[in-house]
């Protein structure tokens, strides 16, 4: 069944022969002792190179991490056999992680705005 939350963030790769889309809609929010994450329900059209994706608020992690403006964002591989095809999820990562940072500041400059 497919996710019918609004999309917040997209991004096309080639993997392998194929031109596939990842999108990431809003997920949930885990906490345990110092640590918090937010985390992004992930959808691919097709495979799924890319199992998780979430904001690092607090704490450490032991899967792959990219910073954007001041914000960590850590992920985990999903189906991904190659190098060329990791290396292809890294950039789209990257460019989800700059799409939402993008996002963050506009969310908190109209903040301000209403105050």
């Amino acid at each position: 069944m497919k996710n019918t939350k609004s999309v917040i963030a997209s991004t096309e790769i080639e993997f392998g022969n194929n031109l596939i889309t990842i999108s990431i809609t809003e997920g949930s929010v885990w906490e345990k002792g110092t640590a918090k994450r937010h985390y992004y329900n992930v959808e691919s059209s097709k495979a799924n190179p890319l199992s998780s994706f979430y904001l690092l608020e607090l704490g450490t992690t032991r899967d792959f991490t990219t910073t954007v403006d001041g914000l960590c964002f850590g992920y985990a591989f999903g189906f991904c056999e190659s190098h060329k095809k990791k290396e292809a999820v890294t950039k789209a990562v990257q460019d989800l992680a700059s799409q939402l940072a993008k996002r963050r500041v506009i969310t908190n400059i109209l903040q301000r705005l209403d105050n």
